[in-house]
């Protein structure tokens, strides 16, 4: 069961002409000097598939390291952080009137924002190019199995009454284990809190 729920992450891949922030943000450079960030392919498979995207305006000021967007599920809300300084000139609209396309296209239609930097050059200093984004996610794959397979040894009571009970069995890691220690586990990948929203 674990397994079978960890499987996507072994097959997550970079793509290798964009930057990658640490927070599991990509950036991509066109031929014009424009950049368009996302979500990366470990980030849209972490995250669950009912999620809200929200982001700053366009004409917002964002800052490296601090969020420029939020993921939305439940009464939980996971910050994004920015990879560059700079102002939002754009932002996907088609994302909130077709959320699925975060997930079946992040590094396409599924972007985020895009941005006018302040000194690009010097901010792309600080993210992954090429092998380190290889090896960073294997590491990040990594640290997700330490986490889950021990909540599934420890509690294999939740694997039976998602397999037993003659109902669907779960498809993602957040329907087994719940909201609250999903969102305490994932934010870790993230390097942010998570805020708890007012009913």
């Amino acid at each position: 069961m674990v397994e079978d729920l960890l499987a996507p992450f072994q097959q997550c891949l970079p793509q290798g002409n964009l930057y990658y922030h640490s927070g599991h943000t990509w950036v991509n450079i066109d031929a014009l000097g424009g950049v368009k960030i996302g979500l990366d392919d470990f980030a849209v498979k972490v995250l669950p598939q009912t999620s809200v995207v929200l982001t700053c305006a366009p004409q917002s000021r964002i800052i490296a390291g601090r969020p420029c967007c939020w993921v939305v599920k439940d009464d939980r809300a996971l910050p994004i952080l920015a990879p560059l300084n700079g102002v939002i000139l754009s932002v996907n609209s088609q994302i909130s009137e077709q959320p699925g396309l975060l997930y079946q296209d992040p590094y396409g239609e599924g972007w985020l924002i895009t941005i006018k930097p302040d000194n690009l050059q010097d901010d792309l200093s600080h993210l992954m190019f090429g092998e380190t984004v290889f090896l960073w996610y294997q590491r990040d794959v990594a640290k997700l199995r330490r986490y889950f397979i021990p909540i599934f040894e420890k509690n294999r009571a939740i694997v039976g009454e998602t397999l037993c009970d003659g109902g669907e069995s779960q498809t993602h890691l957040y329907d087994v284990v719940g909201s609250k220690m999903y969102f305490e586990i994932i934010r870790t990948f993230f390097y942010v809190s998570i805020l708890t929203l007012p009913n």
